[in-house]
């Protein structure tokens, strides 16, 4: 299967676009601002930070111990010691490595969490920019109404025609507004609910105009395919396993003795003597089986690139899924345009002609447009649910989803 591009066939029927506010922006504009204020990007921010703080200690000496000692049945002795451990530096490298591995998946966690924040933002748009361009038609069809509905007073005024048509062309006309009214009470909850993203900054969102980006294309499924292995996905898995691998040197690194020296003073009250003792004395975990450790590592690494393996397949699965579910919607949406609308437009022509001639029946007009405005609706409809599609494809496969601008 091809690439699939964007492009909004319906686009000859309509005109401009209908926004709310008066300082408009863009989508992505409005995007790229409200990301890097979002809490959640906020946070993983300052849990680099953190993380960058304690890399930058991790080569600094081990905290001292000091400890006190006093003997409580006649107070007769106290003293006081302090201990201070020196690790190996290969200790230190590892740990100071395994920071920066853990701030880089912060930093992969941070792009996926940007994606879906994005995606969300597309998701939530979609219906106000699709009910925007179903109000216009609906626009467009009051205008015509109300032409003819002048066109057939004058009929009836003149004698030429029956007043129940002119209450049909009214009755129509006020189903019209009606449908219109119901249209622009589904963008104004959906346009709340694209709000709703950062409530804090709805006056933005509110004054967001966008557009289908034409430019947009999904590759085909070979290409995404290959796209997958170095999509931000493939990136954490693949972080997260250089992790494993710097633990298991760090566990390795661990079973290495470390010295440590002592000094401790001790006071003797009753015989005043004082006394200073130095000890060195070396760590060594006798009873850590790192070759256990390292093994039950070494398996999460394998179940993490399993998982990931799986988890691949089955979205290729599903992006398959999805172009085919798009064709079929293209095509049908073709068929509307290239064959169902110019037909019922040459037959609402020809009726109008008839019944300017007084000839005719009204009811046909008035069948026809209605037949003709549900086909318009359906071919946005199916635009919509393919510009959907599209979005999920782009989750799915890692693809930056720039399908509005």
């Amino acid at each position: 299967m091809g690439v699939v591009r964007l492009i909004p066939i319906y686009s000859v029927l309509l005109s401009g676009v209908l926004v709310f506010g008066d300082n408009k922006i863009s989508f992505t504009d409005a995007v790229n601002k409200l990301i890097p204020e979002n809490p959640l990007i906020s946070a993983i921010d300052s849990e680099i930070k953190g993380l960058d703080t304690l890399r930058s200690k991790s080569k600094q000496y081990l905290d001292p111990n000091v400890s006190t000692s006093v003997d409580c049945t006649g107070l007769k002795e106290f003293g006081v010691g302090i201990e201070q451990t020196f690790e190996r530096g290969i200790k230190q490298r590892i740990r100071k490595e395994l920071f920066g591995k853990k701030i880089d998946l912060k930093k992969m966690e941070k792009i996926r969490l940007e994606h879906v924040l994005q995606i969300e933002a597309s998701r939530r748009y979609l219906p106000v920019l699709f009910g925007l361009q179903k109000v216009q038609i609906v626009d467009s069809i009051i205008a015509e109404s109300l032409i003819l509905d002048t066109l057939i007073q004058r009929y009836v005024d003149a004698g030429a025609i029956m007043h129940t048509d002119a209450l049909k062309a009214k009755l129509d006309l006020e189903k019209y507004r009606m449908q219109r009214f119901d249209l622009m009470m589904d963008v104004e909850r959906a346009r709340a609910h694209f709000c709703s993203l950062s409530p804090a900054d709805s006056a933005l969102l509110m004054s967001v105009d966008a557009s289908i980006n034409e430019n947009f294309v999904l590759p085909d499924i070979k290409q995404i395919a290959a796209n997958l292995e170095k999509s931000y996905g493939y990136e954490i898995v693949n972080t997260e396993c250089t992790i494993i691998d710097t633990e298991k040197k760090l566990v390795k690194a661990e079973a290495k003795k470390d010295l440590t020296i002592g000094l401790e003073y001790t006071r003797n009250r009753t015989e005043r003597e004082n006394s200073i003792t130095a000890e060195v004395s070396i760590d060594l975990p006798l009873f850590r089986n790192v070759d256990r450790e390292q093994a039950d590592l070494e398996h999460q690494k394998n179940a993490l690139r399993s998982r990931y393996k799986s988890e691949m397949t089955t979205a290729l699965g599903e992006i398959s899924n999805i172009f085919r579910q798009i064709s079929m919607l293209e095509k049908k949406n073709k068929m509307i345009c290239d064959t169902i609308i110019p037909s019922l437009i040459k037959q609402y022509n020809t009726y109008v002609s008839i019944y300017k001639e007084g000839k005719g029946s009204f009811r046909d007009i008035s069948e026809i447009r209605m037949e003709l405005l549900d086909y318009k609706m359906e071919l946005l409809d199916n635009e919509m649910n393919s510009t959907m599609l599209a979005i999920d494809a782009a989750e799915k496969s890692g693809i930056k989803p720039e399908v509005l601008k």
